[in-house]
């Protein structure tokens, strides 16, 4: 069991689809932190309000960072592929292995059920690595060019309105960024594991890593004003998106779903080595 669950999880963090999509997280991290953070930290048209003249608050770590920047071309595409990303590493392992044969090697070997939970442990740690990853590097960029001033609500260049976590991120910013971080691995693996379930209808492996970016972009835009548009990713992850949904409500709905998908795969699993049996 414990050899298994090694292989699968270099399987998952050791291969070109995951460096791909790290690639590219970071890469619009860094655009954004060029595009953005560098001109609030060094342009000549931010000065004033650096040293104070134009008597405003200066732009500051907790405004600036991809998460709050919504008006950032790069903030705004790294959420919108987010779904997309976290499913390439390895959420179409699963279809890759049931095509080539691998899995029946495999049962043949082991059980059903250690395989199933070391593919998708691998598959839930490799996408929320992927989510992660960028956001505390570009965290980390920011930090270096802009001061840590706290989050005032009477400097208007912080967050207003109604929308998740309002309140801690006035009183402690930095905890308000780590819960966020925690959503965003949570429910990056769950959409991961969509892609994994989506191996099992679909006959096309392109379409297994696709699947769980339309039904995102099918929630975040064909939902209009319907309640499940709260929970689309694309807006749900992103702070500045505003979404005043409950978290309780979001963890109980991403649970489901998760709770769903590991059982329809591990359905499928022991169907596929109950098979195999009969066959032998």
């Amino acid at each position: 069991m414990r050899s298994l669950f090694k292989m699968e999880l270099k399987r998952a963090f050791v291969n070109r689809m995951f460096v791909l999509a790290l690639a590219i997280g970071l890469l619009l991290a860094a655009l954004q932190v060029m595009s953005v953070v560098v001109p609030f930290a060094f342009s000549d048209v931010w000065a004033p309000v650096r040293n104070g003249m134009k008597g405003v608050w200066p732009h500051s770590f907790y405004s600036s960072w991809i998460g709050v920047t919504g008006y950032s071309v790069f903030s705004t595409l790294y959420y919108f592929m987010l779904p997309l990303l976290v499913c390439l590493p390895h959420a179409s392992s699963l279809y890759a292995d049931l095509k080539a044969g691998y899995t029946g090697n495999v049962h043949t070997r082991v059980k059903a059920s250690y395989y199933y939970f070391a593919k998708m442990t691998a598959v839930f740690l490799s996408a929320g690595a992927v989510s992660v990853v960028p956001l505390v590097a570009n965290l980390l960029a920011t930090m270096l060019f802009l001061p840590l001033v706290l989050p005032d609500p009477v400097a208007g260049i912080f967050f207003s309105g109604a929308r998740m976590w309002l309140d801690v991120y006035y009183s402690s910013p930095n905890l308000y960024i780590v819960l966020y971080l925690l959503l965003t691995f949570f429910v990056s693996g769950i959409i991961a594991w969509c892609a994994v379930s989506f191996g099992f209808l679909v006959s096309n492996g392109f379409m297994v890593l696709v699947a769980p970016f339309v039904c995102c972009v099918f929630l975040s835009f064909v939902g209009g004003a319907s309640l499940l548009t709260r929970y689309a990713p694309i807006s749900l992850l992103s702070p500045y998106a505003g979404n005043a949904t409950q978290i309780l409500w979001v963890i109980v709905f991403y649970a489901f779903l998760g709770t769903l998908f590991c059982l329809f795969t591990g359905w499928q699993v022991h169907r596929q080595e109950a098979a195999l049996w009969r066959n032998s």
